[in-house]
């Protein structure tokens, strides 16, 4: 083994302690600082070590190659042998790779692991940090958590601060940016200037480790108020019409199933489309055809309460997934206004999409009612309005936009295209 220098900040990591939560912005060598200080560890003694994280399809997503290169590193290539699914040391240690979402019901044997590393932990969900805490249970055992903080009500944002006050638990928490790491490269320093110099909105998230709430929002909150209030819903409009974004697979733990409600409104050329309600749960597939029926009872609620001209102008699903089965459903039950999302729309993405509608929305042509302003849902066990949350986070160009949970942010997206451009004009008349 080669003499290794390690960063003052992660020196800590060799401190036993029951939770490692380091966290903080881009080029602070989090996931270098964890990676080496778990080969020297697991070659000093035998450890098994789980490499977590909560969105993980293959291999090439974990840190398998990070750690290879850490025992490159190292200089311990000779001790230890990386194989298709785990890496194995001469003394027994081995570093086995999870991705939490699909597979935490199958993790029968974790309470033998003396290590837990959940890497982009700022994605991990309360049901994962649920199982994995009374789960790791060896004497001894330690959690660590590395993440670039999103938002302040994130599940590891909350353990974060349950632990801070928490006197009983031995805790070690810190806030690391570039200025913690020693080696950061002149490159990436450039790259810091730049986004401090053209985007000072997104700079702290990035390289500070501010919470993504202090961001530019690309669709403001503003602009779907009046005078900072939500407007009430209106007396008489055109049409009412609903989106809904279906999950690939039903069921708790995996993605949601969102809802919105929207009315056309003529007699107010200033706002032509309104927000009048909106949904987000998890289905079992089974149960979304008697979903969907509760979708016809509200709209037409709806409806009925904004003295819609034209009615019910239609409800639009993405003809996929379990959507392609809803749409079948509509279909046997004889409903005429049941649609497939425009084909041409669906196939833009998300980034395409927003920047489409992004005109008639920042100019203010989209409003929020208060039923659905005000309205909180619990989802993933976070209760909130998850409506304005997602479509107030969104950034072009975001990395980690397929990590996060955004089904009403698609159907913010397809709702106001249907509306409010040509995707489908029947809307209007």
């Amino acid at each position: 083994m080669v003499e290794v220098q390690i960063a003052k900040a992660y020196q800590d990591l060799f401190i036993p302690a029951r939770y490692k939560m380091f966290y903080g912005g881009r080029g602070g060598a989090k996931s270098w600082g964890f990676a080496t200080a778990l080969i020297i560890m697991a070659a000093r003694k035998k450890l098994r070590v789980l490499c977590a994280r909560e969105f993980q399809k293959s291999l090439k997503d974990s840190v398998h190659q990070l750690l290879c290169d850490s025992i490159d590193r190292c200089g311990l290539t000779y001790f230890f042998k990386p194989q298709n699914t785990e890496i194995i040391g001469r003394n027994g240690s081995e570093f086995t790779f999870i991705g939490l979402a699909r597979n935490i019901a199958s993790m029968k044997s974790a309470e033998g692991f003396d290590i837990v590393w959940v890497e982009e932990a700022q994605t991990i969900s309360q049901r994962s940090i649920d199982f994995l805490r009374p789960t790791i249970r060896k004497s001894n055992s330690e959690l660590w958590f590395g993440w670039n903080p999103d938002d302040e009500n994130d599940p590891i944002q909350l353990l974060k601060n349950s632990l801070e006050i928490d006197q009983e638990q031995k805790s070690i928490i810190k806030k690391v940016t570039w200025r913690d790491n020693p080696w950061f490269p002149e490159v990436l320093n450039k790259e810091r200037l730049h986004c401090l110099r053209t985007n000072p909105a997104q700079y702290n998230h990035i390289w500070e480790g501010d919470f993504i709430t202090s961001l530019s929002e690309f669709f403001k909150e503003k602009d779907l108020l009046i005078d900072g209030q939500p407007i009430e819903t209106p007396e008489y409009i055109n049409s009412v019409f609903a989106v809904i974004d279906t999950t690939l697979k039903g069921g708790e733990g995996k993605d949601g199933t969102g809802i919105i409600y929207l009315g056309y409104n003529q007699f107010d050329p200033a706002i032509p489309l309104v927000i009048l309600d909106w949904d987000l749960m998890e289905l079992e597939g089974n149960l979304l055809s008697t979903w969907l029926k509760t979708v016809y009872e509200h709209i037409e609620i709806l409806s009925q309460e904004t003295k819609a001209i034209h009615g019910i102008a239609g409800i639009f699903i993405e003809d996929k997934a379990v959507g392609s089965i809803l749409l079948q459903d509509a279909i046997s039950d004889r409903r005429d206004d049941v649609f497939a999302i425009d084909s041409k729309l669906t196939a833009l993405g998300k980034d395409k999409r927003c920047i489409l509608i992004s005109d008639v929305v920042n100019s203010g042509k989209v409003k929020i009612t208060q039923r659905a302003y005000n309205k909180t849902v619990i989802f993933r066990k976070i209760s909130r309005n998850h409506l304005m949350k997602q479509i107030l986070s969104f950034t072009p160009g975001d990395k980690e936009a397929d990590k996060r949970q955004d089904d009403l942010l698609d159907c913010f997206s397809y709702g106001v295209a249907i509306g409010l451009k040509d995707s489908l004009k029947n809307v209007r008349e």
